[in-house]
């Protein structure tokens, strides 16, 4: 190859470059636009679950509200029916003045301890109705059945 051609073919390299470098950059920019768009689509669309979350927040506020108002009166219904304050009403009252970080440190009694009428009946031991044996003087029967088949035929 001579100088000539070297030449030509570094030229060609370099207009074929220039000719490339502006779709290069074209499509720089139109994934640039993409990527725009793209997060602008997403800011949208995470503004509209905050929205979303803040009007759930807002509900479950107003809910916790309407819980604690038909708590207060159903206490007052019970202070007046019983004329005692409800079993858990001066409790609720302090709570409401401690922080939910203190309510969860303090330990809370769960559930209710069965009635002692509800509990099982007591079964005397067998040395309080004298072992295991009949007592004297009584009869115990038991009714039961045998049955029994045989066969044999011989001729």
């Amino acid at each position: 190859m001579n100088k000539h051609s070297k030449k030509i073919i570094t030229i060609a390299g370099l207009i074929g470059v220039m000719l490339v470098s502006p779709a290069i950059a074209q499509d720089q920019q139109l994934d640039l636009e993409q990527l725009k768009q793209q997060l602008e689509a997403q800011s949208n669309e995470l503004a509209a679950e905050r929205r979303a979350l803040e009007e759930q927040e807002a509900k479950l506020a107003a809910t916790k509200r309407a819980l604690a108002e038909q708590q207060r009166r159903l206490n007052a219904l019970q202070t007046q029916i019983t004329g005692k304050p409800a079993p858990g009403q001066s409790a609720a009252h302090s709570q409401e003045k401690t922080s939910p970080e203190q309510r969860a440190a303090t330990p809370q009694p769960v559930g209710q301890a069965p009635d002692a009428s509800a509990q099982a009946p007591e079964i005397p031991a067998l040395v309080a109705s004298r072992g295991v044996l009949t007592p004297r003087n009584s009869l115990i029967l038991e009714p039961s059945l045998q049955y029994s088949h045989s066969s044999s035929s011989r001729v």
